[in-house]
This record gives C-alpha cells, structure tokens and sequence, in this order.
C-alpha cells in the first residue's frame, strides 16, 4: 500500500518537477539520506540533525533522491547522482547537503536551489537543463550557477572554495552579498567566513586540481552492476549515456577540438571524460609547491588513473 501511494505522489507531479528526482549510480562507504518523517506510521530509523527529527535509509545503487532530502556520507562516504537530463552531482566524504528543490513554476527565474552544509561536492550543470540557473548557498557563500563544471567544498569555520573546471560560477560571501565575483575555467575562489571583502580569486594550482579529483572520484564496479536488478542495471546504462551527452555537449560549446577528440572515442565513460578535463587543466595549471604527490592523493584517484592522466614521465614515454 505504502509503495502505491509514492507512486501515486510522484506521478501527480508536474513533468518538469519529476526532472529534479535523481538516481544514486555510484556509491561508496557510509552514506545516508534523511528526510522529514511521514507520519506516526513511520517507524524510522530516525536521526537529530541540526535539532530536528529525521527518518533515514541507507543509500545505495538505483534509489531515487527526491528535491528537498539530505544526503550525508561519513569518513568513507562518496556517492554520484544523475538526473533524467544528465545533470550530476558527485557527493564527498564527510559531506551534509540539502538536494536541489523543485521551484513553484517550472518558469520560475530560480529554478533551483541547493545548500552544501559541509564537505565537498562536484556538480555539472547542463546550460540548456533544468537546473541552468541554480544557486549553490553554503554558510559563508552564495554562487549562481549558469550551466557549469565545478567543484565546491564548505566548512563554516574555515569558509568556501568553489573552484571551476568550465564555464563560469557568480560568486558572493554572506558578509559581503553585493560584491560578487565571476570565477572563470581554471580559477578558484574562496569566502572566509568574517570575509570584509569580496572573495579572491587565483589560478587553481595542479594539488589543488589532483585533491579536487581524488575527491570526487567514485564509480561503480563491474560486480556491484552485475549483482543488481535487470532493470536497475538497463536504468544506469541510460542515465550513464546521457551523462556522458550532457558533459560532451556541454564541452561542445567552450573547446571544439576537445569534444572531437573525446566524443570520437566511443568507449569513455562519463566518469573518463570527467578526469580527461581535469587532467588538461591540471597539465596547464601552476604548482604551488615542488613536491611529489602523496600516495595517499594517488590511491585516491586510482594509481592506473594517475599514471594515465596526470603523471608526465609516464605521458611523455
């Protein structure tokens, strides 16, 4: 009966409101979604955050994620959510973020909305979806979002570093609403949380992109598709190719000859063109010091991986 009703629910939505329900593809670790009890009939697990009662599930590949719920992953939590559209959302360790919510009209100048709590999130945002126009708010910053790739981490003792891998994000500190800046491809910005002026934006340096990258590097093995459901597993082949659509085109419109080279290979994954744009701007980026990359920020990307994008001795063989 409890199953009826949600469906029921969810096919009364509005068609443009159904695009803003996503799908975990990928997962990692200890991650949680939490949301608003339903009533006396719920019998939890039930969870205190911020004061409130929450009824929680364990997540896991295939679950839809509705607008408005909170995703939270532990020490050793990752997890990667793909929308109808393939709009994406690559969730960090250690990170508490309330999901896009669905805006009154599907017109509506803000379409979208999404707070990082804490932690660490890469997101792209196709320019001609849904979410074109969502704003990413943390405690100490507000970005607007125009259709972009970019990467945010959020601690509200130390501040907010949003940093773009394409397109462009409008930021703003909280202290300082007024005086916003554009972060370009490349760059990076941060709002520190008694900020008297507006964030400072620099070049992302190559630790800083190789970090961003081990981050949020997490995808699916061919044993955990295989143990899934038939129709689970046709699910995330489609939401797979329209992520891989979504990212391609999106390259399309800044760098031509990047999106030839990469949609002529018809075997990359959505999550190899992803390590394929950080790898090009991490070749061009600056160092911010002479040293090697911890083996800890290699086995976080993957040592096949790192050799394959990022390692010059090996690329220059």
């Amino acid at each position: 009966m409890k199953t009826i009703i949600t469906l029921i629910i969810f096919f009364s939505w509005p068609l443009w409101a159904q695009t803003f329900v996503g799908t975990i593809v990928a997962k990692k670790g200890d991650v949680k979604i939490l949301r608003t009890p339903a009533g006396p009939e719920d019998k939890g697990p039930f969870a205190l955050y911020e004061g409130n009662k929450y009824s929680y599930e364990l997540a896991k590949i295939g679950k839809k994620i509705k607008p408005s719920e909170i995703i939270q992953s532990g020490a050793d939590g990752k997890a990667k959510i793909v929308y109808p559209n393939g709009d994406y959302l690559v969730i960090g360790v250690g990170t508490t973020m309330v999901m896009p919510d669905v805006a009154e009209k599907a017109e509506a100048k803000d379409s979208s909305s999404v707070k990082l709590i804490y932690g660490r999130v890469r997101a792209l945002i196709s320019k001609s979806g849904p979410r074109n126009n969502m704003t990413v708010k943390t405690p100490t910053a507000v970005a607007g979002v125009r259709g972009t790739d970019f990467f945010t981490r959020s601690n509200p003792s130390a501040g907010t570093e949003i940093t773009v891998l394409r397109g462009q994000v409008d930021m703003s500190s909280k202290n300082k609403p007024k005086e916003v800046v554009k972060i370009k491809t490349g760059f990076s910005a941060e709002a520190k949380p008694k900020a008297e002026s507006a964030p400072k934006i620099i070049e992302a340096t190559k630790e800083e992109l190789l970090t961003l990258q081990g981050d949020t590097a997490v995808q699916t093995t061919k044993e955990e598709i295989a143990s899934l459901p038939a129709e689970t597993q046709e699910k995330l082949n489609t939401l797979a190719e329209k992520s891989k659509e979504a990212i391609l085109n999106d390259i399309k419109l800044e760098n031509e000859d990047l999106y030839k080279e990469l949609s002529a290979n018809k075997d990359l994954s959505p999550e190899d063109i992803n390590t394929a744009v950080v790898a090009g701007l991490y070749q061009m980026a600056p160092s911010a010091k002479k040293k090697k990359p911890t083996q800890e920020e290699i086995d976080s990307i993957g040592k096949d991986v790192y050799e394959k994008y990022f390692n010059k001795k090996t690329q220059a063989k």
